[in-house]
């Protein structure tokens, strides 16, 4: 492996009924550090609304080195700068899901965030967010272990607030 890509292992810890898991992070040292990052918007959507809080809490939870971006897609283009938080402490990439593999075949391997599309049924809004990794094609096929958490928010006078997560699932 290349000495700009680091495998190193971190703890997550307090996921809601994810209590505790191991996960195998992708530190790419050389490349998206340099690329541009996504400039929050206002939210528009109920789904931005939703997607912003839930995504604020996930990096909460996430060690980082300083400086180095995280990485968040979508699972369709449709996810903007208006779903971000803000945070001026933690860059955050937003590149469309075709994105992804070609900085992965640019830059290397990385872990990132993908982004389900919001369900917003009358109060209750449920959001899935993985944590996995993108691996360089040329590498040829490689299985990488994902954690998935699903969250619920609530509406109460027109304002969401986010539960812990209600569930998790760690492929392996």
């Amino acid at each position: 492996m290349p000495a700009s890509h680091r495998l190193a292992p971190f703890l997550v810890a307090y996921l809601g009924s994810c209590t505790i898991t191991w996960l195998m992070h992708y530190h790419n040292e050389s490349g998206l550090q340099h690329l541009p990052v996504t400039v929050p918007e206002p939210p528009v959507t109920a789904a931005d609304s939703v997607t912003r809080l839930v995504l604020a809490r996930a990096i909460s939870a996430l060690p980082r080195t300083k400086g180095q971006p995280i990485v968040v897609s979508g699972r369709s283009d449709d996810l903007t700068g208006r779903a971000l938080p803000e945070s001026p402490e933690v860059p955050i990439i937003l590149p469309s899901p075709v994105k992804v593999q070609e900085l992965a075949d640019e830059y290397g391997d990385f872990g990132y965030l993908e982004i389900s599309p919001v369900e917003i049924s009358a109060d209750p809004a449920k959001l899935g967010i993985s944590h996995t990794v993108v691996v360089n094609r040329s590498r040829g096929a490689v299985f990488i272990p994902a954690t998935v958490w699903y969250w619920v928010a609530t509406r109460v006078q027109e304002r969401w607030f986010v539960e812990r997560p209600k569930q998790c699932l760690v492929v392996n």
